[in-house]
């Protein structure tokens, strides 16, 4: 799923989109997430609120969902880039909240393996690549038990996987979040949803 290509969201500045040959309309204006350039971006980020993703579900009804992996490139937001500025980031499926990992800053300490070479150095270059994995007995984060959360805790629908990333109001650290896509950062990957089933 292109980290563009979001179907709600709620942010404030410091936020925006970046495309492979420059920013995506004005950054620190949120009237931009509509714009339909927004399916182009690489990056995007924003200071508190979410952007959702709605993601197919293509499952018969025969087949048995028993495990979902979700991996996204994330990292905090600080306006420029801060090495050392932690943010909690709230993962959730179908409404219903996964756990919240905290991001250990915004970084910009060397440069993204594959950001584009307009984006300059001193600002977000990278983040950390992050696997969710939502199974029957609980939700593991990088194969390391998170949270008691199954897939029964789960509301199903057939047709989609509604996926959120939030910067809560009432979270400790609110240090923003900075989603990476392919051509940005340092992995050539889009945001993934991996389906397990028998």
């Amino acid at each position: 799923m292109p980290v563009g290509q979001f179907t709600n969201f709620s942010v404030k500045p410091s936020c925006g989109m970046a495309g492979k040959t420059d920013y995506i309309g004005k950054v620190d204006n949120p009237s931009y997430f509509m714009d339909p350039h927004r399916m182009e971006a690489g990056m995007v980020w924003f200071n508190d609120g979410y952007l959702e993703y709605q993601l197919p579900n293509h499952l018969k009804k025969d087949e048995h969902l028993q495990m979902i992996d979700i991996v996204a490139e994330l990292g905090s937001e600080f306006p420029f880039s801060n090495n050392n500025w932690p943010s909690d980031i709230t993962v959730s499926v179908n409404g219903t909240e996964l756990g919240f990992w905290t991001s250990p800053g915004d970084f910009s300490d060397v440069r993204g393996k594959y950001t584009p070479v307009w984006v300059p150095n001193n600002v977000n270059q990278y983040g950390l690549q992050k696997t969710f994995r939502i199974t029957d007995h609980g939700t593991y984060l990088d194969g390391q038990p998170w949270s008691p959360v199954s897939l029964d805790d789960l509301s199903y629908d057939p047709d989609r996987f509604v996926l959120r990333f939030e910067v809560k109001k009432t979270a400790t650290h609110k240090g923003g979040c900075t989603i990476y896509g392919q051509g940005f950062g340092n992995f050539r990957e889009s945001i993934q949803m991996k389906l397990f089933y028998s």
